[in-house]
C-alpha cells in the first residue's frame, strides 16, 4: 500500500481534501478511503462499527460494502473494487481486460504455450487476471492447459515457487504471465537459476509497473495500472460528495 497511500496523500494535499482514514482491505490490491470534512475524524459508534466491518470483508463482500456505504454518514470511496449498487462510490481498473490484452500481445508475437502464476484467489484482482488469461486463450483458439497455471500469493517467493512447479509439470512454455511484478521478478530469478534465459527462451510479463521493474536484468515487461489517475478520480469525486 505504501506507494498508493503516498500518492493519495500528495494529491489530497494539493487539492486541499483531508483524508483522515486509509482503510486497507484484506485484498492487498484494494483500498477504502474515507473523506472527513475536518482535520480530526470524529466517528459515531455506528460509524466505527462500519469501519471495523470493512476489515472483515472478504473478496465477495460487495453487497456488504454497498450496505455500509448506504448506512455511513460520511462520503466513502472504494478503490479497485467494482460495486454492484454504489457505482459512483468506486473507481476501478478492468483487471480482466488488462490481463486479456497482455496475453493477446504475447500471442501476437507468436507465443502459444503461456504459463500463468495467479494472485490470491480470495482477491477480485487475482480472479479477474486469471479470467482474462483464460479468455484470451479461448479467443485465439488456444486450448487451456491447467498444467500451465500455478497458484501464487503476490510475493517474489511465490513467483519463484511457481516456476519450480511449472518445470516439475514437464510442460513447455515460451512465455510466463505473473499476476503482479513481485511474482514476475521472483519468477525471472528462478528461471535464471534453472538456466532458462529471459527473454530468449521465456518471455515474462508482470502487472503494476512497479518502480524497480525497469532496473531488473533484463528489464521486466509490466502492465501499467493507472493508480495515480484512479486516485485523482477518487479525490475529485470526494470533493463533490
Amino acid at each position: 500500500f505504501a506507494p498508493t497511500i503516498e500518492t493519495l496523500n500528495k494529491i489530497a494535499e494539493v487539492t486541499g481534501v483531508t483524508i483522515d482514514a486509509l482503510l486497507p482491505m484484506l485484498d492487498s490490491n484494494q483500498l477504502v478511503t474515507v473523506n472527513a470534512p475536518s482535520p480530526s475524524l470524529s466517528l459515531t459508534q455506528q460509524e466505527e462499527t462500519h469501519i471495523k466491518k470493512y476489515r472483515q470483508l472478504d473478496a465477495d463482500g460487495k453487497e456488504e460494502i454497498d450496505d455500509i456505504i448506504d448506512a455511513h454518514s460520511q462520503p466513502i470511496m472504494v478503490l479497485n473494487r467494482r460495486l454492484r449498487k454504489n457505482s459512483s462510490h468506486c473507481v476501478w481498473c478492468d483487471q480482466k481486460q488488462t490481463s486479456f490484452n497482455a496475453v493477446t500481445q504475447l500471442i501476437a508475437t507468436g507465443h502459444k504455450e503461456i504459463g500463468f502464476i495467479t494472485g490470491s484467489m480470495d482477491s477480485p484482482t487475482g480472479v479477474e487476471r486469471l479470467s482474462g488469461y483464460k479468455d484470451a486463450l479461448a479467443h485465439h483458439g488456444i486450448p487451456l492447459n491447467n498444467d500451465l497455471i500455478v497458484k501464487g500469493k503476490w510475493t517474489p517467493a511465490c513467483g519463484a515457487a511457481g516456476v519450480d512447479t511449472l518445470l516439475s509439470h514437464k510442460v513447455n512454455f515460451t512465455a510466463l504471465v505473473a499476476s503482479n511484478d513481485d511474482m514476475a521478478i521472483g519468477a525471472m530469478k528462478q528461471l535464471h537459476a534453472h538456466g532458462v534465459s529471459v527473454p530468449a527462451q521465456v518471455s515474462v510479463i508482470g502487472f503494476d509497473d512497479i518502480a524497480i521493474a525497469p532496473y531488473t536484468i533484463p528489464a521486466l515487461s509490466s502492465v501499467k495500472i493507472p493508480v495515480t489517475e484512479m486516485i485523482q478520480e477518487t479525490i475529485g469525486r470526494l470533493i463533490f460528495m
